[in-house]
């Protein structure tokens, strides 16, 4: 005879049962789902650090405190180190920064340990919704430790809550399946709802709301889908109540985003654009180039979502079916999920938010030995399949390759910038190393993870990606020294920006640039406004040749074509490299070749001879280049060959005029001030 699961207790009853006190065994199962919850985030985290130290300097140079693994969360390090130093006002912080602020005043740990491991912590937190849904799911409290466990270790999920990443994410997943179990526990109320459900989801949307801008929708998004489920209610009154609230916030909801902006209050307007300019954003609507290059909007592909969720394709595929199954056979309950599943699709325009689909997974993963029908004396196998997409889970761990934006070697480079650089020097970056910049150093670049407009991005990568040095260093000095209003007086006398960029580079490439100038109309305020003095640096780590193709295509022109997006510079270990001049002998490595590079147009060690004119020695490209110097090969085609930033960090074996180099480390980066 087949087995028939067990009857989970009817979700109306569940839901009550959480809005009763707790009892002795009710609290015995939440530590139970919790410690699961905390075992599986500890255990990703031991392997995770394992790995890192076998292989990477994630640690900072001064104090040997470990890194964070993320640009974003440098801001909030700075901004926890601003309030803790006075210098900010605890209200107008990011939630984030003052949270960790005030645990390390608490607990008087240093700040950078707290910020390492809040994460972690907010990861484990997200057992206490575990444990609710099990209840509401009638499951057993070893399968929602399962589930619970499991949920530490989905890669979506341990990407966006890792030790050392310091972002929002971790909250937001907190609050956001927070606020979905109490609108769960309301919804499957029978009749009037409660209280204490009524006030978690007051608390956790509000919360939302706070830690995160566009959080602010979430309340009337779980009121919407607590009106779309009214037929779960058996009170008339209430059925009538919970289908009109639907029906308003959705025809409310409608008018907001539909309006002409003209129409709407000053508040509600400025929310319609922001909601209007996020969504385009993060589906990839907007045509800017610019936000392709940012990581958290790339689409990703239907077999990266699966191995994101399951370790690899087939875990994901058997995970993706335990979850249906999970809805299918308990559709009321499952139907509070559903929003978290469907942000499977918009994984396919942008991956920002994947991780939170990793809860209804690591649900289904974990419930499933609950879900089948199978006879009793095969009720392991059910058992065996769970523990064995942990197993996988646990293999992707083990094997899938680490990348660290920032280690022991760039952060000796800020403290660097910030012992040499007085308090009032200006620095030139590439916009994802601000963040870190400031919280090391102490200085605020120009450019940020804040700062992606097209413009500040073409001004950002334009004097690098120029074959003019000259230029080049008076193009970085006058946009950061000038600042944000360096282009007011010019917009006086010159129009537009076209005009603007155009006269801007026909004055900074010439050697007399007054007698360049005076075929022009000098911007009012006196052609002394375009050569501001001041100390300015410029930072660029290794890793930013990696990224040729986006600064080579935003800084060539104003207004790229994505069609003209390709990478520029490929870099490989120059380990298994060998050339010998004169006798025409090249060895590439296995790398090289399997990007397909076989015929060179030159080769070029820079050690022995400098990168100079006629650029490739007029042969075609692409060209090897390497140095005795350095570790690294570089693929490169001639436009990039000559680019500015490629003859600071190959290294080309000669020194560019107005740029004197600070500190250089060819491995990973280096550091210049700009001269007049």
């Amino acid at each position: 005879m087949p087995r028939t699961p067990s009857s989970p207790k009817a979700p109306g009853k569940a839901a009550q049962a959480f809005a009763a006190p707790a009892s002795a065994g009710g609290a015995r199962s939440l530590l139970a789902v919790v410690a699961a919850s905390a075992l599986g985030c500890a255990v990703s985290s031991a392997i995770f650090l394992h790995r890192v130290s076998a292989g990477f300097e994630l640690h900072y140079s001064d104090s040997r405190l470990p890194m964070l693994v993320e640009a974003d969360g440098y801001h909030h390090l700075f901004r926890s180190q601003e309030l803790l130093a006075g210098n900010a006002a605890w209200l107008q912080e990011p939630a984030l920064s003052a949270l960790g602020a005030i645990l390390a005043l608490a607990s008087r740990l240093p700040l950078e340990l707290v910020a390492f491991w809040l994460p972690v912590g907010l990861a484990a937190a997200c057992g206490l919704w575990f444990w609710g849904w099990g209840k509401l799911l009638g499951a057993p409290t070893a399968q929602a430790a399962l589930a619970a466990f499991a949920g530490g270790l989905i890669p979506a999920w341990f990407q966006r809550a890792c030790p050392g990443w310091y972002d929002t994410d971790p909250g937001i997943a907190f609050l956001w399946h927070g606020s979905l179990f109490a609108t769960a526990c309301l919804g499957l109320a029978p009749g009037r709802p409660g209280l204490r459900p009524a006030l978690l989801l007051a608390a956790c949307a509000l919360g939302l709301g706070w830690w995160w801008r566009p959080g602010f929708l979430a309340l009337p998004l779980c009121l919407m889908l607590w009106g779309a489920t009214f037929a779960f209610a058996e009170d008339r009154l209430w059925r009538g109540l919970r289908l009109a609230t639907g029906m308003a916030l959705v025809l409310g909801g409608a008018l907001f985003l539909l309006l002409p902006v003209a129409w709407l209050p000053q508040t509600l307007a400025a929310h319609q654009v922001y909601v209007r300019a996020h969504a385009a954003t993060a589906l990839g609507a907007s045509r800017d180039l610019v936000f392709l290059s940012i990581a958290e909007l790339v689409p990703m592909s239907a077999t990266e979502i699966l191995r994101d969720l399951g370790g690899n394709v087939a875990a994901g595929v058997l995970a993706l079916c335990a979850t249906l199954l999970l809805l299918w056979r308990r559709p009321r309950p499952g139907a509070y999920l559903l929003p978290s599943l469907l942000v499977l699709g918009l994984a396919f325009f942008a991956q920002r938010l994947l991780f939170f689909a990793a809860l209804p997974m690591a649900l289904g993963l974990g419930l499933l030995p609950g879900l089948l029908p199978l006879p009793r004396r095969c009720a392991a196998l059910a058992w065996t399949v769970s523990l064995g997409l942990v197993a996988s889970l646990l293999f992707w761990h083990a094997t899938h390759p680490l990348k660290f934006y920032f280690q022991a070697p760039q952060d000796r480079l800020a403290l660097t910038l910030k012992r040499v650089a007085p308090p009032e020097a200006k620095v030139w970056n590439w916009w994802d190393d601000g963040y870190f910049l400031a919280a090391r150093s102490g200085h605020a670049p120009l450019f940020h993870g804040g700062s992606q407009s097209p413009r500040a991005t073409f001004i950002a990568a334009h004097p690098l990606a120029s074959d003019n040095p000259l230029l080049a260093r008076r193009w970085i000095r006058f946009f950061a020294l000038r600042g944000a209003g360096a282009l007011a007086p010019l917009r006086k006398a010159w129009g537009d920006d076209p005009p603007i960029w155009q006269r801007l580079d026909s004055i900074f490439s010439a050697q007399d640039p007054q007698k360049a100038m005076a075929r022009l109309t000098p911007p009012a305020t006196g052609p002394g406004w375009l050569f501001p003095e001041g100390r300015v640096f410029l930072y660029l780590p290794q890793r930013f040749l990696t990224l040729s193709r986006w600064w080579m295509t935003l800084g060539g022109s104003p207004e790229p074509d994505a069609r003209t997006l390709r990478a520029h510079i490929d870099t490989f270990e120059r380990t298994s490299f060998r050339y010998v001049p004169g006798q025409g002998v090249v060895d590439l490595p296995e790398a090289v070749l399997r990007k397909g590079y076989k015929a060179l147009g030159g080769v070029f060690l820079t050690s022995r001879t400098p990168l100079a004119p006629p650029w490739g020695g007029g042969q075609p490209g692409p060209y090897a280049v390497a140095s005795d110097l350095s570790p690294w090969l570089y693929i490169v085609d001639e436009q990039a060959l000559r680019s500015v930033a490629f003859r600071l960090l190959a290294p080309s074996g000669e020194r560019l005029p107005g740029f004197a180099p600070v500190l250089t480390n060819y491995a990973y980066g280096g550091l210049w001030e700009v001269l007049p």
